[in-house]
């Protein structure tokens, strides 16, 4: 069971950015629309658009290191699974709730930032423990198992 090499890396890099440019898009007119919107309180409406958005994009970014794994004929191990996942949450956590802080720090928010600091806890752990987990699951893990057998 041998690690991914730089142009397997490329290729899994290029095939979740042409997976995942659809899910951005449509994420950016969803925003568009809350940002639009005559809603007073557009907290709970943003907060759970990036959740949706976190969940297809770690899954089209899951899925895409799996098939990467089965284009080229190759298992991950147990020790490439978790730098896997640990990349994964340290990368995407920050990004999307970069989303949300961004409309609701600083002194111009409509919210208190205690209440800020605790979405974006929710938000963090849920991205980072529950989206990841479950992608990860449900792709790699069997890719895992399979190598373990074929060994």
């Amino acid at each position: 069971m041998v690690p991914l090499n730089s142009d397997e890396t490329n290729y899994f890099e290029d095939l979740y950015w042409q997976r995942s440019q659809p899910i951005r898009q449509r994420f950016e007119a969803e925003l568009r629309k809350v940002d639009d919107s005559t809603e007073v309180n557009k907290s709970p409406d943003y907060l759970n658009l990036i959740k949706e958005y976190a969940q297809a994009d770690i899954e089209v970014r899951v899925t895409a290191h799996a098939d990467t794994y089965r284009r080229f004929a190759k298992y991950p191990t147990e020790q490439d699974f978790s730098a896997f996942i640990d990349q994964l949450k340290r990368e995407t956590v920050p990004r999307f709730t970069l989303e949300y802080s961004e409309r609701y720090t600083g002194l111009a928010s409509t919210l208190p930032q205690d209440l800020v600091q605790r979405n974006l806890e929710i938000l963090s752990e849920d991205i980072g423990v529950t989206k990841v987990g479950e992608a990860a699951s449900k792709h790699l893990r069997v890719l895992v198992n399979e190598g373990k057998i074929r060994q």
